[in-house]
C-alpha cells in the first residue's frame, strides 16, 4: 500500500535519492542498527510505533524528532538490538504501513 501524507514509511538507504522514505546508516560510520522513519503524523508518539517495529527484532530505542520548542517534526528514529532487525523493518515495512 501506498503511504499517505502522513503515513510511516521506512525504506529506502540513505543516499539513493529518494526523500522522505526511511534509511539506514550508511557505510560512513552510522549505526546501522539505526532507522529513520518519515512521514510520521504529528499526533504520533512512541506508543504507536514500538508495535510496528517490535515484531522485526529488539527495539533499544525509539525516538520522535522534537524541535527546540517540543514540537514534533514528523519523523522518528527506531535502534535495534542487531542490524538484521533493523534491515527487517525497513523490509516488512517499507511503503507497507501507513498512520493517518
Amino acid at each position: 500500500a501506498n503511504t499517505g501524507e502522513h503515513g510511516y514509511s521506512a525504506g529506502r538507504m540513505r543516499g539513493s535519492g529518494h526523500h522522505g522514505n526511511a534509511s539506514m546508516g550508511n557505510a560512513n560510520g552510522e549505526d546501522r542498527r539505526k532507522i529513520f522513519i518519515g512521514r510520521v503524523p504529528h499526533g504520533a508518539d512512541v506508543d504507536v510505533l514500538r508495535p510496528l517495529l517490535e515484531p522485526y527484532g529488539t527495539l533499544e530505542e525509539v525516538f520522535i524528532h522534537r524541535n527546540r520548542d517540543g514540537r514534533h517534526q514528523g519523523c522518528a528514529f527506531a535502534r535495534f538490538s542487531t542490524r538484521d532487525g533493523a534491515q527487517a523493518a525497513i523490509l516488512g515495512l517499507n511503503e507497507a504501513v501507513t498512520l493517518d
